[in-house]
């Protein structure tokens, strides 16, 4: 899974109660887990009492944890068919899925079209070989020749999704999937789904730097995010938000170092090496799976056609360039503020 590292103002410990003197009904709670995604999550809501509270971190739990086992490519499931299961069938015959996986798929072919390519979930072959160098911690790089033959089998047009059986087929049998690029974007995306069902009646849940806001808090106002700066140097910038989320993508925690040069996990198709344009990429929109989507296509795209993207797509974009030049479209100078730098 990639890493999206943003810095939420996080005020409270766990479960602490802050009674707000306008709306006294009303208490602030706040919620940690560590078993999702490779990452820590935190929900943060206002809710009458910490038993509706609990009650509503339930209810979001089970989609978080469904979600993070169905797009899953590395762990199977007992009863589960997850993107694991797909790749272990590639080449054999199409497998039934859950609807979450058929949806989150159609989608990521459409943003491999909007993105020209820069976003693709079929290149779990390749990306595989880095993940397998960072892990081992060996002071290795994948070989040249093993790259270029993954990348023979990560052609996304040999990903068949049939909505009406519900089925996944990978035409290619060395065909992979990997989802890291988008799969908790969409997990807040189903949470945004599901909030107004539970208890909750404002909340801000932060999957490991994917920050997807809902409702105003009792006082109107909405959620403060700040986004780090990614040379060390305190929040870079702020933003208030109600119903958006906030994604970010970096090169600084998720790599490895061989020969003293870092390797991070944002791999460029089109070289096959980790992306060198950026060391970090803000998106801010109302979709969480674009937004995930978008943080990866843009960290890889050069800068003018990044913008073009940005601007079709209706989201705000931060960019940092690995010179520390800060970049922004319109949509994003109307949203954010303090941070004077930018």
């Amino acid at each position: 899974m990639k890493s999206k590292i943003v810095s939420v103002l996080l005020l409270l410990c766990l479960c602490l109660l802050l009674v707000l003197p306008s709306c006294s009904s009303f208490a602030l709670y706040e919620k940690f887990y560590y078993d999702l995604f490779d990452t820590i999550t935190v929900i943060r809501g206002y809710a009458k009492s910490s038993s509706d509270f609990e009650e509503s971190c339930n209810t979001i739990y089970n989609e978080l944890q469904t979600c993070h086992k169905l797009f899953d490519a590395y762990n199977e499931y007992e009863g589960i068919n997850n993107i694991f299961s797909v790749n272990k069938n590639a080449g054999v015959s199409p497998l039934t899925v859950d609807g979450r996986i058929i949806e989150l798929l159609e989608f990521s072919k459409q943003m491999y079209e909007k993105t020209d390519g820069a976003l693709n979930v079929a290149m779990g072959a390749v990306l595989e070989l880095w993940r397998d160098c960072r892990e081992k911690n060996e002071n290795k790089l994948p070989y040249e020749d093993e790259l270029k033959e993954a990348a023979e089998h990560c052609d996304i047009n040999g990903l068949v999704v049939d909505k009406e059986s519900s089925s996944v087929y990978l035409e290619d049998r060395n065909m992979s999937l990997d989802m890291g690029a988008i799969a908790k974007g969409y997990a807040c995306d189903r949470v945004t789904a599901l909030l107004p069902s539970t208890k909750l009646t404002a909340a801000l849940v932060n999957l490991g730097g994917n920050v997807m806001t809902y409702g105003e808090k009792p006082d109107e106002s909405g959620w403060n995010i700040g986004v780090n700066s990614p040379l060390g140097e305190g929040n870079l910038f702020e933003v208030e938000c109600s119903d958006l989320c906030v994604i970010t993508s970096g090169d600084y925690q998720r790599y490895f170092v061989v020969d003293g040069k870092r390797y991070h996990h944002i791999i460029d198709p089109e070289t096959l090496y980790p992306g060198s344009l950026f060391c970090q990429v803000t998106v801010i929109c109302e979709n969480g799976a674009m937004g995930d989507a978008l943080s990866t296509a843009l960290f890889l795209t050069e800068l003018e056609k990044g913008m073009e993207i940005a601007d079709l797509s209706g989201a705000a974009v931060v960019w940092v360039a690995t010179d520390g030049t800060v970049y922004k479209n319109q949509r994003a100078e109307e949203l954010i503020f303090a941070g004077d730098e930018i």
